[in-house]
């Protein structure tokens, strides 16, 4: 099976009332079949790169496994990733952790810090997810064609470079639902930002699970829907517009 995320096609290009012959890379688009302990589990949109990253990221979000101690093996084979994992035990779940309070000016870094690095990572097509650290260092990215399986290869790439999800923010394209709210709390993401409005249901989630949920505009603009009482500095900005002068 292919390993690269793009392929590229022929077309035509008009531009300015000419039109010129182009080849244009696009997404892969696979249907990738999740096992878990030799039992079909999902059916996934996904390209075919980082596939181990997205077996990580899916056990975790999905609570199949508490971290990565619960996964024994991943092995890829094609369209189909196996996964075994050891039996369910007892213990204190990912998203019941002691959170840090985020800094309102570090989230604000972390979406201008997406929109410089945009060109590199992601030419214009599909969805993205980006962790940052809580203090605003990236720590991983995916691209692909479903928002969800994006996220999932995002945080399996931070996992299987041997750092922890706790208190980390995910930048994500498209609306934020409650698959990705929920996923987020169980792998101990503190916070999901997008420039997409959030559904009904993702701030709902977001709110039992306390996780923050914040929509930008621009690097200096922004609405929090819930979890302000997680962000640190935001007083600052109260009965003022959240655009700090200068950012």
């Amino acid at each position: 099976m292919e390993s690269s995320p793009t392929a590229s096609y022929e077309a035509v290009e008009v531009v300015g009332g000419r039109a010129q012959p182009v080849r244009m890379d696009v997404l892969r688009d696979r249907r990738i079949g999740l096992y878990v302990n030799g039992e079909f589990s999902a059916s996934l949109s996904s390209t075919p790169d980082s596939l181990e990253s997205l077996a990580y990221g899916y056990a975790i979000g999905e609570g199949m496994a508490r971290d990565v101690g619960d996964i024994l093996s991943v092995e890829v084979h094609g369209d189909k990733v196996y996964v075994r994992l050891k039996p369910p035990s007892g213990g204190v779940p990912t998203d019941a952790r002691a959170r840090e309070r985020l800094d309102i000016r570090s989230l604000f870094y972390d979406i201008l810090h997406l929109q410089e690095m945009a060109p590199a990572i992601y030419p214009g097509h599909g969805h993205f997810s980006v962790i940052f650290s809580a203090y605003g260092g990236l720590m991983s990215y995916a691209v692909g064609v479903d928002r969800h399986c994006v996220l999932w290869k995002a945080a399996g790439k931070v996992l299987l470079s041997g750092h922890c999800l706790s208190d980390t923010v995910a930048v994500c394209s498209g609306p934020v639902d409650s698959t990705m709210v929920e996923a987020a709390a169980r792998a101990g993401i503190a916070a999901v930002l997008s420039p997409a409005l959030p559904t009904d249901r993702a701030i709902e989630s977001a709110r039992s699970g306390h996780i923050v949920i914040m929509r930008f505009e621009s690097p200096a603009r922004a609405c929090i829907y819930c979890g302000e009482e997680a962000i640190s500095g935001i007083e600052f900005y109260r009965d003022r517009l959240m655009q700090p002068a200068g950012w």
